[in-house]
C-alpha cells in the first residue's frame, strides 16, 4: 500500500540557495588566500638608517650644501636653534631573502663631509647600485643654509628657510619650497612645483607639471617660468614693479587685479602683456597646454597694537 501510494507522488527537485552571508564569507576567504599568496611572492624588504653630525665652521657662516640622490626624497630644513648640521638617510632595500638583505645592508654608506673649500657634500651610496623598488630618503637639518644645490633623479625635493641661491635638478618628483629668500633655479621633468614666500628672482623650467609661485609681501623680483604641459599660477605682492609677458597655446589667461594696479597694453586669449608700477623688470610665463593666472595682491593691512602691547 505504501509503495503504491509513493508511486503516485511526483517529487520536485529541491533548490538550495546559500545565504548572502555565506557567499560573502567565501569571497573573503578566497581574497585572503590570494593576498597571502601575493605577500609570499613579494621580495623581502629591509629599512636601514644612517646619520652624521657635522660641526659648524669656526666662523659660524651659513652652510653651503650639495646633495645628490638617485631614488628617494631630499629635504633641507633650517632651524636656527641647531649648533651643527645633521644628516639622516633612511634606506629601503629589497632582496631575495634575509641573507641577501643582510649583505646589502652591509654595503650601504652615507657620505656626509665638509670639503676643503667649506662645502658640505651629502650622498647616500650603495656599492652595487639601487635596484627597482629601492629608495633612500635624505634629510639635512642645519642652523643656516647659504648656496644650496639639490639633485634628485626620482623623488621629491623640499627646502625651507634657505637664504642663499637654491639650485634644484629633478626628473620625477614634486618640488616644495617655503621661505627660501635667495635666487631660485628649478629644472624638473615631472612633478608639481610649488614655491611660497619667494623674495628674489625665480626661474622654473618644467615639462609636465603644474607650477605655482607666490612672492612674499615685500618682494620685487623677476620670474621666468617655462612649462610644456601644466597650468601656471603666479601671485605677486603690492611691491612688484615691472612688466610680465604671459603666453599659452591652449588654456587661456586669467588676471586677478586685487590691488587694482594692472595695465594691459596687450591682452588676448593666448598672450598678454601686464605692467605693474614703474619698474623695468621683465618677467615671462610660457606654457603650451595650461591656463596662466597672474594675481597682483593688495598691500598687507598693518596690524594695530593691542592695549597690552602699547602699555609701558
Amino acid at each position: 500500500m505504501l509503495y503504491t501510494h509513493m508511486r503516485g507522488i511526483r517529487f520536485r527537485p529541491i533548490s538550495v540557495s546559500p545565504s548572502w552571508a555565506v557567499i560573502r564569507l567565501f569571497v573573503c576567504a578566497l581574497g585572503l588566500m590570494c593576498t597571502k599568496q601575493l605577500r609570499a611572492d613579494d621580495p623581502p624588504i629591509a629599512t636601514e638608517s644612517r646619520s652624521a653630525d657635522i660641526e659648524q665652521r669656526s666662523d659660524s657662516e651659513a652652510e653651503r650644501l650639495v646633495i645628490g640622490c638617485d631614488a628617494g626624497d631630499v629635504t633641507v630644513e633650517v632651524d636656527p636653534s641647531l649648533t651643527c648640521t645633521n644628516v639622516q638617510a633612511v634606506f629601503r632595500l629589497v632582496g631575495r631573502d634575509a641573507a641577501e638583505l643582510a649583505k646589502r645592508c652591509a654595503t650601504l654608506r652615507l657620505y656626509a663631509a665638509r670639503t676643503a673649500d667649506g662645502l658640505i657634500l651629502v650622498e647616500p651610496i650603495l656599492v652595487d647600485g639601487m635596484r627597482p623598488g629601492e629608495r633612500v630618503d635624505v634629510t639635512v637639518r642645519t642652523f643656516a643654509a647659504a648656496d644650496t644645490s639639490i639633485r634628485a633623479r626620482n623623488g621629491a625635493m623640499k627646502a625651507t628657510g634657505v637664504a642663499g641661491k637654491l639650485r634644484l635638478r629633478g626628473a620625477n618628483g614634486s618640488v616644495l619650497l617655503r621661505g627660501c629668500t635667495g635666487v631660485i633655479d628649478v629644472q624638473s621633468e615631472n612633478g608639481t612645483i610649488d614655491v611660497f614666500e619667494a623674495m628674489r628672482d625665480v626661474h622654473i623650467a618644467s615639462k609636465h607639471a603644474p607650477v605655482s609661485l607666490r612672492y612674499a609681501d615685500a618682494a620685487d623680483a623677476e620670474f621666468k617660468i617655462e612649462t610644456t604641459n601644466g597650468p601656471v599660477t603666479v601671485s605677486v605682492s603690492a611691491a612688484y614693479d615691472g612688466v610680465a609677458t604671459l603666453r599659452t597655446t591652449a588654456g587661456g589667461i586669467v588676471l586677478r587685479d586685487t590691488g587694482k594696479r594692472m595695465r594691459t597694453p596687450r591682452l588676448g586669449e593666448t598672450v598678454a602683456q601686464v605692467e605693474l608700477g614703474a619698474g623695468t623688470a621683465q618677467s615671462v610665463v610660457e606654457t603650451s597646454n595650461g591656463t596662466v593666472i597672474l594675481e597682483a595682491r593688495l598691500a598687507p593691512t598693518p596690524v594695530a597694537p593691542t592695549d597690552s602691547a602699547s602699555r609701558p
